[in-house]
């Protein structure tokens, strides 16, 4: 039998299939806005299914047993993630669906059943607290236009509006990397495609600031600022300020190493990290085969 695991978030989705835990394929395409946008379910099942439409020569000969998703804004639109996991029980041959959040997905990827925090960064940036009586709070994660501080969007928007101002070398590696219309990035305006486009600015931000540029040095300072306000914030209303509550980093900001982590480590204090002991769709396949954790509470399962 063949699961299909799935990380579906706002600029990206990603599938894992499985079987008997044994990876057969993986495979990438476009994300959705959100489960809690207009059309929320509509765009995100038509992620998953037209990824799975691409992979399913991988399939053969086994059957799919269940599909598992965690979608962005399923926590805030559970109606939605009840309704995402009917239309795919209807339009997949999956015996079982479940459906819950990605936050969700990664937090028990990255810490299984334990409480804490998982900071997932990548092109946007969420907290994600867990206590041991199963209470969340979910911080930020609202989007390019009112949200993601710290996010690698946020970095290369930061990056781009300095090297506007006249920052060298950013200028410099901002018109290597985009052309001569990098100027146009630098405007200010919120969509997810725009966002995507300033998170691939990072590599160049990351490595001019491991060559000495104080500027670039700066942005990343101030990007860990604000992801370590996040956390703080996440694990207010659960946990007690002494705590020494882990706190997972996952995400692609995660190749910033040290860069991020010193400071970082410094604003989440007495929080303390520790590694990640998976991503998101190793937290979907513990979902699909445990229903005991303090999570289940924000996971929707139909189907056998």
């Amino acid at each position: 039998m063949t699961d299909a695991l799935v990380d579906l978030g706002k600029t990206r989705c990603r599938l894992r299939l499985v079987s008997e835990g044994q990876v057969l394929t993986e495979g990438s395409g476009v994300g959705a806005p959100g489960l809690a946008a207009p059309e929320g379910v509509s765009a995100a099942a038509h992620s998953v299914l037209t990824l799975l439409d691409s992979v399913v020569p991988a399939l053969a000969p086994t059957p799919l047993r269940a599909i598992v998703v965690g979608a962005a804004g399923a926590i805030a639109a559970p109606a939605a993630a009840d309704q995402l996991a009917r239309e795919l029980l209807e339009r997949t041959p999956a015996r079982a669906a479940v459906v819950t959040s990605d936050a969700i997905t990664s937090h028990v990827g990255a810490l299984g059943a334990e409480p804490g925090v998982a900071l997932v960064v990548g092109t946007g940036a969420v907290a994600v607290a867990l206590d041991e009586r199963g209470r969340l709070a979910v911080e930020d994660g609202g989007g390019p236009v009112t949200g993601d501080l710290g996010s690698g969007a946020w970095i290369g928007a930061e990056a781009l509006r300095r090297a506007e101002a006249g920052a060298q070398p950013l200028a410099a590696l901002a018109r290597a990397r985009f052309g001569d219309d990098w100027h146009d990035l630098a405007a200010d305006a919120g969509s997810y495609e725009l966002a995507r486009r300033r998170g691939t600015f990072v590599p160049d931000v990351a490595r001019s600031a491991r060559e000495g540029d104080p500027v670039s040095r700066a942005v990343i300072s101030a990007a860990a600022d604000h992801l370590a306000a996040t956390v703080r914030a996440a694990r207010a209303p659960l946990f007690d300020r002494s705590a020494a509550v882990p706190v997972a980093l996952l995400g692609g900001l995660t190749t910033l190493g040290a860069l991020l982590t010193d400071r970082l480590a410094c604003g989440i204090a007495p929080s303390r990290f520790v590694p990640a002991q998976g991503s998101a769709l190793d937290g979907a396949a513990t979902l699909l085969e445990r229903e005991d954790l303090p999570h289940e509470a924000y996971v929707v399962r139909r189907g056998a």
